[in-house]
């Protein structure tokens, strides 16, 4: 029987001419085939010439007798026509070789070629790594290889790769190597190698079923989730869940890249809850849980968080200095986990330019508002507010918005006089703002009120003047300008040297 490879299609009834090339054709042992000479002559004979080395076998229908299978061997064909072909029954491995007819064309001698050999199935073939009943285990997300080995066919075998009726990879002979990285989705597919180097013979072919062993799915409570927002002071429970058929060992909870929690254990299932209670600003962020097992690594993160109204920075008051016509510029520092708005609130002055707040943010939850207030009168100097709001609430921040400019000033601020001699107090005082106004002196001693004294003032000066100094003199004395809105003031110290003498004496103000 005569084997063709899948891809050759021979042609021997075709008349051909100086034809030197070799048809290889490859016989199961013990299979009769029969070699065809194309060359028809009444004329001249055919001759049969083979292995070894082109030894003759025949001359028209004449057969050599001295050949070694010459029992297997028989001239056939029409003579009468010039058809002189070569029959061999029960062809073995001792009968392969190099098989011509010789014959003359007119002038020209032509022959045809037949390489004969033993035609062999692949056979033996194996899949490294599977098991006996044909299971392949491989890790999910890791490169593996399908690695399909077959003893070697003659013809040498074409093989494939094949999945679901597609192929995936074509090659061989003998080898046969598929790289793919494994997904869950694979998990007991199956996968046939086939080879085969006939296009009669039945194809060898080895079926194996992937085992994946899977990576932890990993998803933390509740599923879907990406940022779980909770109110300052409450709790919370995250639930890290994982499916696998490869046991874990392992599983960490981490929270900003820093273990909070972690533990190892040969249990079947691991403590997975993490328990946040009275939450803080600081517990604002990711949380990520690792699940280890002999495959790798799976993990999810989810985001806290943390909502809480806007909070003021400082602790310390916000006073703000300006005059007259000039802006006061506003700053004031915030916390908040979101970006608040920012709004006035102050009683109504006509003519007040107050500038619209805004607010920056300087760096993560940290914002500024900022604005302005123009005074234009001096009503326009005092308290103030601003309130900050997000989601969950506000914040009042109170203001006061001071005068720069010098009201009341004394000065010299130390004064000192020997008792039984005289000296004066200065006082400056600016009342051309001022329709109302009115002014003090009053006598203090280690904060207590001693007593008062009018004050005149002349020229923009008040001066308090002591006549005949005496010990009793000794203390601050505070000059005051009294406005319908605001009181201004500045004190000046004095100090009595000498003995102490009880002096009755008047106390000037010029």
């Amino acid at each position: 029987m005569i084997i063709h490879r899948v891809f050759f299609v021979i042609q021997v009834f075709c008349l051909l001419y100086n034809y030197t090339k070799a048809e290889t054709l490859y016989l199961k042992e013990e299979s009769n085939t029969t070699l065809l000479c194309p060359f028809k002559s009444t004329i001249h004979k055919a001759q049969w010439v083979g292995p070894k080395s082109l030894t003759a076998y025949s001359d028209g229908s004449y057969l050599s007798n001295k050949l070694p299978n010459y029992e297997k061997l028989r001239i056939t064909g029409n003579h009468k026509l010039g058809e002189y072909n070569l029959e061999i029954s029960g062809f073995s491995a001792a009968d392969e070789g190099l098989y011509r007819c010789n014959n003359i064309n007119g002038s020209t001698a032509v022959h045809i070629d037949y390489h004969l050999e033993v035609y062999r199935s692949p056979r033996n073939m194996s899949v490294m790594n599977t098991s006996t009943d044909g299971l392949l285990e491989v890790n999910e997300g890791q490169n593996s290889l399908l690695s399909c080995r077959v003893e070697s066919g003659n013809p040498p075998e074409n093989m494939k790769w094949v999945h679901n009726d597609s192929i995936l990879v074509f090659g061989g002979p003998t080898l046969l190597l598929y790289e793919f990285v494994p997904v869950v989705a694979d998990h007991l597919q199956i996968y046939i190698c086939f080879a085969n180097n006939s296009n009669t013979e039945d194809t060898v072919k080895y079926q194996v079923q992937l085992y994946v062993r899977e990576l932890p799915y990993t998803t933390i409570q509740p599923v879907g989730s990406t940022v779980i927002e909770a109110a300052k002071g409450k709790d919370i429970v995250l639930k890290c869940e994982y499916t696998t058929n490869v046991k874990p060992y392992k599983l960490v909870w981490i929270f900003n890249n820093d273990t909070v929690l972690s533990e190892s254990s040969e249990k079947v299932t691991l403590n997975d809850t993490l328990y946040i209670t009275n939450l803080s600003r600081i517990n604002t962020g990711t949380y990520r849980c690792n699940v280890y097992n002999t495959v790798g690594m799976g993990n999810a993160e989810i985001n806290v968080l943390v909502t809480y109204k806007p909070e003021l920075v400082s602790n310390a008051s916000f006073v703000f200095n300006t005059e007259i016509g000039k802006p006061a510029y506003i700053a004031i520092p915030i916390r908040s986990f979101e970006t608040p708005t920012a709004s006035w609130t102050l009683s109504s002055e006509e003519n007040l330019q107050v500038g619209l707040l805004s607010v920056k943010e300087t760096q993560k939850d940290m914002f500024v508002i900022e604005g302005k207030i123009v005074p234009s009168t001096h009503p326009h100097f005092g308290k103030y507010g601003i309130s900050v709001r997000n989601t969950v609430g506000s914040v009042h921040a109170d203001i006061t918005l001071d005068y720069t400019d010098t009201r009341v000033l004394t000065s010299p601020m130390r004064y000192t006089c020997s008792t039984g001699f005289s000296t004066s107090m200065n006082c400056f005082v600016n009342t051309n703002l001022y329709k109302e106004w009115s002014c003090v002196w009053q006598h203090l001693y280690n904060d207590e009120f001693i007593r008062s004294f009018p004050c005149n003032v002349k020229d923009g000066v008040s001066r308090l003047h002591f006549e005949f100094c005496n010990y009793m003199d000794t203390g601050i004395y505070k000059c005051i300008l009294e406005t319908p809105t605001w009181n201004f003031s500045s004190n000046a110290e004095l100090s009595i040297k000498g003995d102490i003498r009880m002096i009755v004496k008047p106390m000037c103000l010029v």
